[in-house]
C-alpha cells in the first residue's frame, strides 16, 4: 500500500507519537516511536504498508485503520492469494493464505497503526 495523505494532528506522550492523517473521508492513524521525519500539521506525506501486513474481512469491525474497498481481482496460488482491491482511485495489494481469500465485490481492509511507515 502506498498512499498520499495530509497530516492533521500529532499527539506526543512518553516518547510515543500518534499521527492522524486525512485520507479522503477517513483518518489514518500512525504510531511512531521516534519522529525521524520532519513533518508538520498540513504537510502531505506518503504512507506505506507491506502487502503482508494488510488484512481483509467481509465483516466490518472496530479497528485502528479501516477502509471499505472494492475487490478487483483475486489470484490464488497453491498456498497464497494475491488480492487486488481499490479504494477511490488507489489500488492495494493484499497477500494472504488462499483458503481465506473468499470475497465477493466488497471487503474491509485493516491495518495497525504501527505497521505504517511515513515518508515526506
Amino acid at each position: 500500500m502506498r498512499i498520499k495523505a495530509k497530516l492533521n494532528k500529532i499527539k506526543n506522550k512518553d516518547g510515543l507519537n500518534l499521527l492522524f492523517f486525512e485520507y479522503y473521508d477517513n483518518i489514518i492513524k500512525v504510531l511512531m516511536l521516534e519522529m525521524n521525519i520532519n513533518l508538520r500539521e498540513g504537510d502531505i506525506a506518503t504512507l506505506r504498508v507491506k502487502p503482508t501486513l494488510l488484512f481483509l474481512s467481509s465483516q466490518k469491525i472496530d479497528y485502528e485503520n479501516v477502509l471499505e474497498v472494492d475487490i478487483v481481482e483475486i489470484k490464488k496460488g497453491e498456498i497464497m492469494a494475491n488480492i487486488i482491491c481499490k479504494y477511490k482511485n488507489d489500488v492495494f495489494e493484499v497477500l494472504m493464505l488462499k483458503e481465506y481469500a473468499n470475497f465477493e465485490k466488497k471487503a474491509y481492509l485493516y491495518f495497525k497503526a504501527n505497521f505504517v511507515s511515513v515518508e515526506k
